[in-house]
């Protein structure tokens, strides 16, 4: 294999959190390099895989929406996926497509498995990643069920603060609009509301929770 696609490869493996650390000498990894705006697929010559994206970005799209349609989440460089129907032949409802050029590094699904059985610490990596995935879907039906913004906000936030009342949303407003299926101006309306109210302090993609008791009391609506 030529010597600039290992260090490539190589690269990938130790910019993604899961790998750090683990022997991946097993695997038989494939580099593919995509550009912009085409679709990244799970299958490499007839083989499903499993994805680190080694540079670049990619959007995530439900497999029922149109490109012009905001994201649901983008993939960063170390970003991994392809992970959750690894135990399973159903095809993901979603859709990767380069946000710019990427290089990705294709881990067959079946060497992936054996990685999982065979090493123990990658193991927990593996399950504690699939648990975030279920806790993130479980505050996404908490949300179906609250029908303001701002209760869907201040809900968001008392959920994802950590022990100092931080919130880092990790997205563009626009993708956390989509999250929380809001507008993106009823988004910013909520934002400057709950600042104006002293109930937060924002600052581009970072929120300071400052009176929990006021966001819950939205939260609950009262």
């Amino acid at each position: 294999m030529d010597e600039k696609i290992n260090q490539k490869i190589t690269d990938a493996f130790e910019i993604c959190p899961i790998f750090q650390g683990i022997d991946w000498s097993c695997f038989h990894p494939v580099y593919r390099e995509f550009r912009r705006k085409q679709e990244i697929c799970d299958v490499v010559d007839g083989v499903s895989c499993v994805g680190i994206i080694g540079s670049g970005e990619a959007d995530v799209y439900t497999v029922s929406d149109e490109l012009t349609q905001p994201n649901v989440s983008t993939q960063h460089a170390g970003s991994i996926f392809g992970i959750c129907n690894v135990f399973l032949d159903s095809a993901m409802p979603t859709k990767l497509v380069c946000k710019v050029q990427c290089g990705v590094v294709f881990i067959p699904k079946k060497e992936f498995r054996q990685l999982i059985h065979r090493d123990e610490e990658f193991q927990k990596r593996y399950l504690a990643l699939c648990n975030q995935k279920i806790l993130y879907l479980a505050q996404k039906i908490e949300l179906m069920g609250i029908n303001s913004c701002k209760g869907k906000f201040a809900c968001y936030l008392l959920r994802n603060a950590d022990r100092e009342g931080n919130v880092l949303l990790g997205t563009s407003k626009e993708q956390f609009a989509r999250y929380l299926n809001v507008s993106r101006a009823s988004l910013f309306r909520t934002i400057a509301d709950f600042t104006a109210r002293n109930l937060i302090c924002s600052k581009d993609n970072q929120i300071q929770i400052i009176n929990r008791d006021g966001l819950e009391a939205i939260r609950k609506g009262e």
